[in-house]
């Protein structure tokens, strides 16, 4: 229960800042997931990654509606769809301090790089 105690407390912090989130549960559910990640416009990622759903194409999961969809994939497409879903730099301190607000012990060196 102390795990799914600190994910509520994180997942309503990031909630209040207004961060979209994916939540994986792992089998059991003694290990958690949770990518923060950019709300695309309609036109920024929606436009590079309409081929994909967007919270999956950021866990890496690239659901194609058919298949001639996955020859329309290159390296470039892909690479501005997952830029478009990037936080911001402001976005990285905004969920390390949702995280320490939640009860997690963060270190000093919790710096996270683009």
């Amino acid at each position: 229960w102390r795990l799914a105690e600190f994910l509520q407390a994180f997942v309503e912090r990031l909630n209040r800042e207004a961060i979209a989130h994916s939540v994986l549960i792992g089998s059991g559910g003694t290990r958690v997931a949770v990518f923060p990640h950019r709300q695309p416009g309609p036109r920024s990622a929606r436009a590079a990654c309409d081929t994909a759903s967007l919270g999956h194409a950021l866990l890496g999961w690239w659901a194609l509606p058919r298949r001639g969809a996955l020859r329309s994939l290159d390296e470039a497409s892909v690479a501005v769809c997952l830029r478009a879903l990037a936080l911001p730099p402001e976005g990285h301190s905004r969920v390390i301090n949702a995280l320490a607000g939640a009860g997690w012990a963060i270190g000093s060196d919790a710096e996270l790089t683009v």
